[in-house]
């Protein structure tokens, strides 16, 4: 494996350097293209580069807030963890501007690049509270109303009433005094958010002052269907054994990992000297969105859609699961997400519904609106960055390499993210 070693002092300058020059520029007629020769990163591998952001380290001392939003779930004995949601948040003192950060998916309030995200907004200045995904088990079972969550024309609208209740929350209950607010997602929460602007820019009050989305997904269909290959097809040419010695590494060495000095340094020595190959690292980001996933139809399943049947106790869930397990993305869509509409819905075009295809003509006329992505995102087909570029000109930067998320708390990154975030 090759790495790709950086100094830190003089990345730090590159990136001060580069703020400066596009600062300089002002309003731009297309996308801002980061070149290759301008953009120091650790890697080039988009897999590697995806996995970096998981061992980001974090340093602000946030406060959790233990939130229940659906009462009546209190008391339904579901064997999983109570249906409660946990937010991660930061008070500045005084009034000072919101930033609300929705995971990607499967993730929680409390995610690893919800927190280190949230840190350097906190540095900028901003309240925080993160969010959970709506794809995650615990939007599933605290939150939707449903329990199938996954078609987003009906999400965004339970999420909508969310994020009011969440803000009404911050404000009367914690005093949390904000003068403007920021909606930022990234990964599958940033298509989330493309969902959100324009449902929020129709009220008589908009919340939203801007909104970001940082690596969103825009075709759905090939984004699911990628992870359902990684998992599926990489994985099955991965034997057992191996599979056990790399998740037993990354348990093992997870918190050396990110306390190290250097965090990326440490990664790499660990992959070079257990042999971890590119297609191990490949199936270990499948296999952790399809973990993802099976606690979302685990929770899904004591919520109210019963389609597993696997006989359960609340002590002997390993079977049920198993089954869970075995369905993979698109499964879920056709056995759980589309049975649970209405039959007027359940059409050919319920794909597009859910992809930011769909959003686009509101996106691309709303000024709030803004895009971070990768020009090596393996989620992303080649027209997708044509279809960003065509809607968002200005508002749309294109980093060289990162992978899906890797660099997410970089340095030039983060100075591009509070630029468009005043």
């Amino acid at each position: 494996m090759k790495v790709y070693v950086v100094n830190q002092t003089a990345t730090r300058t590159a990136f001060a350097i580069l703020f400066v020059l596009f600062l300089s520029f002002g309003q731009v007629a297309s996308a801002l293209d980061i070149a290759d020769s301008k953009y120091p990163f650790p890697t080039k591998d988009p897999y590697m580069a995806t996995i970096l952001s998981s061992f980001s380290p974090t340093k602000a001392k946030y406060d959790e807030w233990t939130m229940v939003y659906r009462p009546e779930r209190m008391n339904a004995g579901y064997p999983l963890q109570k249906p409660e949601v946990k937010l991660q948040t930061y008070k500045q003192k005084g009034q000072a501007p919101l930033v609300l950060i929705i995971a990607g998916l499967g993730g929680n309030g409390y995610s690893t690049n919800s927190v280190a995200l949230g840190d350097e907004y906190i540095k900028a200045g901003f309240h925080v509270i993160t969010l959970p995904n709506n794809l995650s088990w615990s939007y599933t079972q605290g939150i939707s109303e449903t329990g199938v969550p996954g078609y987003l024309p009906r999400d965004k609208t339970e999420y909508y009433q969310f994020i009011k209740w969440v803000l009404d929350y911050a404000k009367n209950k914690k005093g949390m005094n904000y003068s403007s607010i920021t909606l930022v997602g990234y990964s599958n929460g940033g298509v989330l958010a493309g969902f959100l602007a324009p449902l929020d820019k129709k009220q008589s009050q908009p919340i939203f002052k801007k909104v970001l989305l940082i690596n969103p997904g825009v075709d759905v269909i090939y984004g699911i269907q990628k992870l359902d290959y990684l998992n599926d097809v990489v994985g099955a040419g991965i034997s057992q054994p191996w599979k056990d010695h790399i998740y037993g590494a990354i348990y093992t060495h997870a918190g050396d990992i990110t306390a190290a000095k250097d965090p990326v340094k440490a990664l790499f020595n660990m992959i070079d000297e257990l042999k971890i190959q590119p297609n191990h690292i490949q199936w270990v980001i499948g296999n952790q969105y399809r973990t993802d996933l099976q606690f979302i139809i685990v929770s899904s399943h004591f919520v109210k859609h019963r389609v597993l049947t696997t006989p359960y106790s609340k002590y002997k869930l390993n079977a049920l699961e198993d089954e869970a397990l075995s369905y993979n993305f698109m499964a879920y869509l056709q056995k759980f997400v589309i049975p649970s509409l209405p039959p007027e819905l359940q059409h050919s075009n319920i794909i597009y519904d859910s992809s930011l295809y769909s959003q686009m003509e509101d996106l691309k006329n709303d000024a709030r609106v803004s895009v971070f992505t990768n020009a090596d995102d393996f989620l992303l087909k080649p027209t997708d960055l044509t279809l960003l570029r065509e809607n968002f000109g200005d508002r749309l930067v294109i980093y060289p390499y990162g992978g899906h998320m890797g660099n997410i708390v970089v340095p030039f990154n983060v100075q591009m993210y509070m630029k468009f975030s005043q």
